[in-house]
Parts: structure tokens; sequence; C-alpha cells
């Protein structure tokens, strides 16, 4: 089976395939340890399946990419007989471009025969995986077989403004108007001090410090808008996390916006 689907119903994207074959040679599968290499060569740690590169002659890698961060991930490198050739191979877990953990093994192995053997890499911030192996000329596994693949998220804060709205709606031309903004902390982990940015447009009013905001909890903070010149239509927004100062789980739910109409003496928000 190609692996391509099953992983990417637990969200987990499979990329960076580099082989020396084509198609099958290399290929990422999902294998049966039933009939795999004339039966019994490679025995799964749970059902009756595995993650395996198949064997290309030379070096290969393939990337698990994940759909958020994570704190730290495990995987079961499966039993393999003594019949069986295995390549020395390198699992590294990146956050972003970073290496921030590796695991693996130096050595082909084609004599002894392999008990079952569990790894974990630690983030945090885990965002992919990268399995290395060269299997040389041995022509059984291309790369280590995996199994029981264990992911723990990473916790983390996620910054959203969930309202933002103007005071003084009937306030003269040339008067100052308040705007504020909402910041919601929808994480799992508390958010550190960080600075909520008040935008016209493309024009920025103000940054606000914005306090530490515990998960669960929001917070308001404010900015005063003077609209002398400044008839027409504004769209005004705040983005928490301005400048992303902080990492947290989405940066694409920070902003919110209204829309404010400045006529002569008066304003009507939208």
């Amino acid at each position: 089976m190609d692996a391509t689907a099953y992983l990417a119903s637990f969200g987990i994207t499979l990329t960076s395939v580099t082989h020396d074959g084509s198609p099958a040679l290399g290929s990422v599968y999902i294998e049966n340890d039933t009939s795999f290499y004339g039966g019994g060569a490679t025995f799964a740690t749970s059902g009756h399946n595995f993650l395996l590169q198949q064997t290309s002659g030379h070096s290969e890698t393939y990337t698990l990419v994940f759909s958020e961060p994570l704190q730290s991930l495990g995987f079961t490198r499966c039993a393999v007989s003594s019949g069986a050739a295995t390549p020395s191979w390198t699992a590294t877990a990146y956050a972003g471009s970073n290496a921030v953990d590796s695991v693996g093994v130096c050595c082909i192995d084609s004599d002894t025969g392999q008990p079952a053997h569990v790894y974990a890499l630690n983030g945090p911030g885990i965002t992919s995986l990268t399995i290395t192996a060269n299997p040389e000329n041995f022509a059984a596994l291309g790369s280590t077989p995996l199994d029981d693949l264990y992911l723990v998220p990473q916790s983390m804060p996620d910054l959203q403004v969930i309202n933002i709205k103007a005071t003084n709606h009937r306030a003269p031309e040339g008067k100052k108007v308040t705007i504020t903004a909402t910041v919601m902390n929808a994480g799992n982990a508390d958010a550190g001090h960080s600075i909520t940015a008040f935008m016209d447009g493309a024009s920025l009013i103000d940054l606000v410090a914005t306090p530490a905001i515990a998960a669960g909890t929001s917070v308001s903070v404010s900015v005063d808008w003077f609209t002398a010149g400044r008839n027409g239509q504004h769209v005004i927004s705040a983005t928490a996390n301005g400048g992303n100062v902080l990492a947290e789980s989405n940066y694409d739910n920070n902003s919110e916006a209204i829309t404010i109409n400045v006529r002569g003496n008066r304003m009507k928000e939208k």
C-alpha cells in the first residue's frame, strides 16, 4: 500500500522522497509483515503493517511533516529476523529547519537478527521527521522498518483577537476614538507578554503592550485613534502577537477588523 494516503489520514504529510529506483524501487510503502520478503522477515509490533522505504541500492530518504508542532515523538523499529539485512539509518527530528534530536544505527546488520526497539526524539517544536538510510547493495530492506509512531503535541498558546469595537461613535471629526480589542489565549499553554498591533488599513496606529494571558482567558487592550483629516471609510484592525514575538500553535487567526466611516462631524461603525 502506498503510504501517502494512509499517513494523510493521521494528519501526516509524506514528502521529499529521494531514491535511485523508479517507480517502485525506493518508494515508501505500508508493508504487510505476513508476506514481505518471503514471509516473516520483519515483524510488526502491532497489527500486520509497518512503514518502509523499498531498497534502491543506494542512499535514500523521506520526510514526514506533522500538522502541528510536537513536544516529542516515538516509534518502534520492527523486529527483523537474521534472514534479512538491515541498513545503517538515521531518524532526525526538525523544528522548522533546525535539527533538534536524532537517533539511528551506524552499521549494516545482516547476520544476528534484531529484536524490536523503541526510539524517542524530543523537541520542543518538532515539525518534521526525516529518515535517511544507506542500504548499499542489500536487497531486503531499504530503510529501517517503522511501526507504532507515537506523537505528543506541543503545549503552546494560541492568541486571537476575538472582538474589536470603537467608542464615541458620533464623535466630531478631529476628536479621538478609542478602539478596544479583546485578545484571547485559545491554546493549551500560558502566553507571556506580547504586543497587539492596531492598524488603519496599512498604516500603523500604535503597538500596545499586552500582558501575559493564561490559557483559556482573555484581556482587553485599547488605543486612541484621532480622526482629524480622516473623512471616509477606514478598516481598523487589531492583530495579537504583533511581529510573532511569541511562539504559538496558529499564526493565521490573530487578527480581527471593523470598518468605520468618518463623515464630517459624525462617525458610524458598520
